[in-house]
This record gives structure tokens, sequence and C-alpha cells, in this order.
């Protein structure tokens, strides 16, 4: 049995391509799988601010995994890695840095989901954040469609500016600069919200008109929300990667339940939408939204392809390790 791999960050950024990418997000929905094969992330929250989360996967493939992270507490920051198993004899195959992994599965399953959702021609975009999230979507979507025009907001202003003028250039488009939230999103076709605000919501409702399509990502945990409760409730159709963790763990519904909106009929799967069953509503709805939090099939998809072009590639290390392998216990655990 050979040795467990680790792939670092830098790694990572090296060998993943996007369009690669999306297209195996896209297969890993459309495949038929288990009920279970990827269930909601474990939180856990200590005293002071600090907590570890863990997300499972066993996709299609022969490789099967969980990502775990933790943010320390008064300003530590979070660390990732995701744990690859072979499915035919549980050893641990790689430790794959998740930094870049997180960034990229969100951006990469977004552009599997707005490609559904959007209307079939080139649009113009409109994001909230100017960060490696708002950047890395616009990387994942491009492989799927392209942009006749960029609209970007951001709070600081070199940021912002950096941002339009970095894509302006890669892309040889229209890249803009604003100032406010609302000019970032009126009269565009796709508005990306890529912030995790746990003050006022910045994709709020009174901006939106209808014909558009909403990719809003930023908040993934309660106390965090982007969509006011009128943006929620005008969305006709609302995919989540995993529409009961999202509905029930994010600021985002979680107020706009509080507010009285309701959801019924309206909140899907991402892997309905995938593989077609949504196209009716698709076609029905006056603004399409998709809300994220994050899946482990998504980090453990990426993680997984990240890990074989690394080996491909003579760029994983070799760690001096094996894990104790105990026979038997085959059965799986009670639910």
């Amino acid at each position: 049995m050979a040795n467990t791999v680790f792939v670092s960050d830098d790694t990572v950024q090296q060998v993943l391509d996007w369009k690669e990418m999306v297209d195996k997000l896209a297969e890993a929905h459309a495949a038929e799988l288990h009920a279970d094969f990827a269930p909601p992330r474990t939180l856990a929250r200590g005293l002071t601010g600090e907590w570890t989360r863990a997300l499972c996967a066993v996709p299609a493939g022969p490789i099967m995994g969980t990502k775990f992270f933790a943010l320390a507490a008064k300003g530590g920051g979070i660390r990732y890695c995701v744990a690859l198993f072979q499915k035919t004899d549980s050893a641990l195959v790689a430790l794959v840095d998740a930094n870049t992994v997180t960034a990229r599965r969100t951006a990469g399953a977004t552009a599997v989901a707005l490609d559904k959702l959007a209307p079939q021609r080139a649009l113009s975009l409109g994001i909230l954040g100017s960060g490696h999230e708002a950047s890395a979507h616009v990387h994942a979507i491009g492989t799927r469609r392209k942009f006749t025009s960029i609209k970007v907001f951001s709070p600081t202003l070199a940021n912002r500016e950096a941002f339009a003028a970095k894509f302006a250039r890669e892309l040889g488009i229209p890249c803009t600069p604003v100032a406010s939230p609302r000019e970032a999103i009126e009269g565009m076709d796709m508005v990306l919200g890529t912030t995790s605000t746990r003050g006022e919501p910045s994709l709020r409702g009174e901006y939106l008109t209808r014909g558009q399509c909403i990719g809003a990502i930023g908040s993934t945990l309660p106390e965090q929300w982007e969509c006011d409760p009128q943006a929620m409730d005008r969305a006709d159709l609302i995919v989540c990667d995993n529409a009961e963790e999202v509905q029930h763990g994010t600021g985002d519904f979680i107020n706009a339940r509080k507010a009285g909106v309701k959801f019924d009929g309206k909140v899907f799967d991402l892997p309905d939408l995938v593989k077609g069953k949504l196209n009716a509503k698709v076609k029905a709805a006056g603004i399409t939204m998709y809300r994220s939090a994050g899946t482990g099939l998504q980090d453990v998809v990426v993680a997984e392809l990240a890990w074989r072009r690394a080996v491909e590639k003579g760029l994983a290390v070799e760690l001096p390790m094996q894990l104790f392998h105990k026979t038997g216990g085959g059965r799986a655990p009670a639910p």
C-alpha cells in the first residue's frame, strides 16, 4: 500500500483547470446516488467564538472523503483539509489543503447552477464583493457563459477598482467599479453575492427586476445574511446545493421566515436542476436564485481532481504515514 500524500494549496492552484473542474462537478451532481451520499455538515461551537465543521461525502466514483476545518477564536483564522479515502480498502490516499478547493468548488457549483438557471445567451454580470470568491466565480462561470459587461461593488474603493481593472484586462470587456450595491445589481442579467455580512444585507429585493438570475453564496451560517427577506420572497425559484441545510442553517432563510416569507413549492436541490427535473419551473420563473452553503460532495470531487493531477505532475508530497487498518466492522453505522 502506498503512503498517504499531501497536496498543498499552492499545488492545488497550479493543477486545477477551471473547465475540467466545472465539468466534474456537473457530472457529480447528475449521478444517481443514495440519499445519504452527502449529509448536512456537523458544526461544533466553543465558548469563546471558535468552531469546527465537518462535511462528508461518498460520490459515485472510487473515492470518498471528509472536509474538516476550524476557526480559531479572536482572529486566529481558518484552516481547512480534505481527507480522501479509497472505497475498496478505506486507505487514506491524500490530505489536501482545502483553502483553494473551498473557493473553487463553491464557484464551480455556482457555474453549474447558473448555467441552467440563466437565459441561454451572453450575460451582463453584477458582483457584490471583490475578494477571492468573487474572482473564482468569474473564472468558473466564464467556462460556461460569455459576459458582455461586469459591474462590481466592494466597500473598499481600491479593491473594487483593482478587481475591475484585472477582469477588464483578462476578458476584454467593460468592467466598472460602482459605489453601491444598487448600481451593481440594477439592470444586470446575472447578479452574484459573495459577501458574508452580519449587519445589513447587501442584496436587496427592491433592486431586483424580472428576468434576473441571482447567485448568493456568501452567507453560510445562521448569523450571516446576504439577501434581505424581500429578495428571498421575490425569487420564484430557489435552487440550493443542499436545500434542507441551506433553509435551516443560513441567515437569509432564517430572517426571511421570521419576516413571514413562505417557501413552499419553490425550493429545490441542485441535482434536480442538473438532471432537468426543474426545466418547466425555470422557464416559468420571473427571478431565479441559486443559494449555496457548500457540500461535502463538492469538496471531495474537487479535492480528488486536485490530488490526481498533482500525482500526475509529481507535485504531491509523500508522507511517512499509514493509518492502522482494522479489519471487519463492515456494517454501516445506525442512523
